[in-house]
This record gives C-alpha cells, structure tokens and sequence, in this order.
C-alpha cells in the first residue's frame, strides 16, 4: 500500500514538474507574442504601442503587464493607459481578458477626456476574425472638452462580432443606470432622447444592436432612414 501511495504521489509530482516547465515556456512565448495578439484584433488602420513588462500567475492563469499603451486610428484619434493587463487560462489560447488597470485618456473625434471603471474588462475571441466585449462596472466618462461633462454608468457593454452569420448581434451597445441624464449634451444628449429609458431617479437606460443589418434600439426596430441617421451619432 505505501508503494502504490509513493507511486502515486510520484506521478503527480512529475506531472506538475512537466506543467510548470510548460507553463513558464508558454509565458516566454506570450511575453513575445502578446503585442502582436492585439495588433491581429485591432480594426484595419488602427496601430498599437506598448511595452511588455512581464507575465505572472502562476500556476492558474498567465497575466501579461503591459506598460504605456496606446491606440491611435483614424484621423488624430487615440486612446491610451499606463496600465493594463492581459489575463489567459491554460487551454483558452484563443481568448483574452484585458483588464484595465488605470484610467483611460482619449481623444476622439475632437472630444478630450478620462474613462474609469471600478471593474472594466475586455474579453477578446478569436483575435482577428472574433467577437470584442467591453464590461464595465460603475463606469465614470469626464470629457474635458468640449465642454466638460461628466458621464457615470452603473454598468455598461459593448459587443462587436466581425464575421457575424445573423444568428448574434453583430454590434451591441447598452448602459445602464447612465447618470445625470441632464448633464449629457451633443450626440449623447440626442441619442438619449431618442433611445433612451428614463427610470427611476432620473437615470436613464439604453440599449443598441445590430444583427444582419437590422438595427435595434429603444425598444423598436428601426427603418433604414432611422437607422442610417443612428449610425452618423456614433
């Protein structure tokens, strides 16, 4: 009996010998590959700096640190954080959890300011032909310019698909617990009145999305006219 106990503990001990060995050759690879996982999941036009400063987690997860990120795309329009997080488990090569460690400065289309989130996470599926969803918990948008606005939300989504089959949203946006409704202005304050749910409080939710074409939002189905005048608020 203290053979089979000794043989079996042998075993295990070997195999957890074997999973570290590969699990620190997997973060050496990650620590190489990492900044090119995200240029593959980035839109056509849109560049990304970086710098790796490590990967931790073991023996659980992997979690790459990334140092002075930055989004750049469009015309001038950029995102950056000092701070961020890649997180995968063993087994899930193909999925990423971004998780935002600091705050997020942008400046897109002509409007300057912060994005915070007590919980914000990215999950990032298949890379270049996937699916993006954004979560965030108490999520707190201050723009600077023009003019200053502050923008809470008790919770929000994003969910983007690039090669949709019409069966999931190719696009989804929704917010909810958006607060104060008065302080909004521009294409927000225009958005949330015409899609907008005001709710107790003076809150208001919203939810937006998109599947083959058709697009959705404030409870209806919108017409290709209406629609089309949607897509110019974003």
């Amino acid at each position: 009996m203290i053979n089979r106990y000794a043989a079996l503990f042998g075993a295990l001990g070997v195999l957890f010998a074997g999973y570290t060995v590969w699990w620190f050759h997997a973060a050496d690879q990650l620590e190489a590959e990492f900044p090119k996982i995200l240029d593959d999941a980035l839109p056509p036009g849109a560049a990304l700096s970086q710098r790796v400063t490590g990967v931790d987690g073991f023996p659980f997860r992997l979690n790459v640190a990334l140092a002075d990120v930055k989004v750049t795309w469009g015309d001038g329009d950029w995102a950056a954080t000092p701070s961020l997080t890649g997180i995968f488990q063993p087994g899930t090569a193909d999925h990423v959890i971004l998780h935002l460690d600091a705050p997020v400065q942008f400046h897109v289309q002509g409007a300057t300011g912060t994005l915070n989130a007590e919980r914000g996470l990215a999950s990032l599926v298949g890379y270049e032909e996937g699916e993006l969803q954004v979560d965030g918990d108490a999520v707190n948008v201050v723009l600077e310019q023009p003019p200053a606005m502050p923008v809470k939300a008790r919770r929000a989504q994003f969910h983007l698909r690039r090669s949709t089959d019409g069966s999931v949203p190719a696009f989804a946006i929704s917010a909810k617990g958006l607060t104060p409704a008065s302080a909004a202005s521009g294409r927000l304050e225009e958005l949330l009145a015409r899609y907008g749910e005001p709710q107790p409080g003076g809150t208001v939710d919203i939810s937006i999305d998109e599947r083959a074409d058709v697009f959705h939002a404030g409870g209806k189905t919108l017409d290709p006219a209406e629609a089309q005048s949607l897509k110019q608020l974003f």
